[in-house]
């Protein structure tokens, strides 16, 4: 009896069991896939096809970064690396494998790696390592004056224009300003400039003048400047070629002609330069040596004209030149006498300048070559002997245009105001200035 029941129990517990399919066991989750990272290490359980990426670094700066790869290939070879200052260019940050480390060039000896500072440590930050090798071929076109210059001087560098440096560029501080036009000789730019001026005048003459009886005067002068610096500056101020046409009837017979005219040289030293106000003021002085020829009534004598060049900006685009000297001579062949000058121009676009200018004459002493009571003005000092005391006043308009800094023009049209001389007429007057 025992023994049966024991079998019902048996067989009641196996039937449910029975009655379910076998089925296999599934994992619960999918084991994730590993994942490379040359970067910050990171989980790949979301699928990511192969690829480059590139994220700043957690740092100051972010000229340096990470290169992140996942996938199975080749890593191109990095940049090399080179010193700026003590700062290196690439990826600074640390190395996760042997590999990481060799391609990012912190191995020493592998292909791109820094190469360790100089001796005596790296240069400052932002500085450039001077070049290696032979110095450039070649040298400037003013090195010769340059040599001369320093060796006169001590040569050596120095600051605040004082003599011993050479720069030979013209002020790079007042672009804006331009030369004057008229009384070209004479009326000086306060600024310090390299260049060369063609300057080609044509002079109506009176035709009650003694010497000229109507007829035309044309000058061709070549002027020439070299900056030292931004205060000093050497000038040619005349090397000219004069041509004088007469009418009949002149003072005894002189009929005129072409010839060289007096050479004018000087040095200028320009001691106040306020770019914050745009003021300047120079001293100079202007030799004159009697090279010219009698035919076009030159070559009268020596002289000497100390005088003063003031340049001002204001209001943006105006700008303001004068300049004063006193011309004496040595001996009594040529006269003497007292000039001042003024210019005003305002500029359009930094280009196109109209202008006025206003040139005064006052002769103090005559000379003893012509017996006439006119003087050449600019032009040429014929040493009028019945000069003293007289005045001449002219008044000019034109224009300066600038194709570029290093290349301009103008034209200007003079008439007497106050006096005569040879210019009791007109004068035309145009320029080319080539500066550097």
């Amino acid at each position: 009896m025992l023994r049966w029941q024991g079998c019902v129990l048996l067989f009641a517990l196996t039937v449910p069991l029975s009655a379910q399919e076998w089925r296999p066991v599934s994992a619960s989750k999918t084991e994730p896939t590993l994942g490379v990272s040359l970067g910050k290490p990171r989980s790949s359980s979301t699928p990511v096809s192969p690829s480059y990426q590139t994220q700043p670094l957690p740092s100051e700066s972010t000229q340096y970064q990470t290169v992140r790869y996942t996938g199975d290939i080749d890593l191109p070879a990095p940049p090399p690396f080179n010193y700026i200052g003590t700062q290196q260019t690439g990826y600074q940050g640390p190395a996760n494998s042997a590999e990481e480390a060799f391609n990012c060039g912190q191995v020493p000896g592998a292909a791109g790696a820094a190469q360790p500072p100089p001796v005596g440590g790296a240069p400052p930050f932002g500085t450039t390592p001077p070049p290696s090798g032979p110095p450039p071929s070649g040298t400037p076109w003013y090195q010769p004056i340059k040599n001369c210059w320093n060796k006169i001087f001590g040569g050596g560098s120095s600051n605040n224009g004082v003599p011993g440096t050479w720069d030979a560029r013209s002020d790079q501080q007042f672009k804006d300003f331009i030369s004057p036009m008229s009384n070209p000789t004479n009326f000086e730019d306060p600024r310090s400039l390299t260049e060369f001026r063609i300057i080609g005048i044509y002079q109506a003459a009176p035709g009650d003048n003694a010497l000229l009886k109507g007829g035309h005067i044309f000058d061709l002068n070549l002027q020439g400047r070299i900056s030292i610096n931004d205060q000093w500056s050497l000038i040619l101020h005349r090397l000219s070629i004069t041509n004088i046409k007469t009418g009949d009837g002149t003072l005894g017979g002189y009929s005129g002609g072409t010839g060289i005219n007096d050479l004018q040289v000087g040095a200028k030293y320009t001691f106040l330069r306020d770019t914050r106000s745009e003021t300047l003021l120079a001293f100079g002085t202007k030799f004159d040596i009697p090279t010219g020829s009698s035919t076009v009534l030159a070559g009268s004598g020596w002289g000497l004209t100390p005088y003063l060049s003031y340049g001002q900006g204001f209001l943006d685009n105006w700008h303001f030149l004068a300049n004063g000297g006193y011309r004496f001579g040595f001996g009594s062949g040529s006269s003497d006498f007292v000039y001042a000058s003024a210019h005003i121009d305002y500029g359009f676009f930094k280009r196109f300048y109209p202008l006025a200018e206003l040139n005064w004459f006052h002769y103090t002493s005559g000379g003893n070559r012509q017996p006439v009571n006119f003087e050449g003005g600019d032009l040429a000092n014929i040493g009028a002997t019945n000069v003293a005391g007289r005045n001449l006043v002219t008044a000019a308009l034109g224009f300066r245009f600038k194709f570029s800094e290093s290349l301009q023009m103008g034209a200007i049209y003079e008439l007497p105001v106050v006096g005569s001389d040879m210019m009791e007429k007109y004068r035309v007057g145009l320029d080319l200035i080539f500066r550097y």
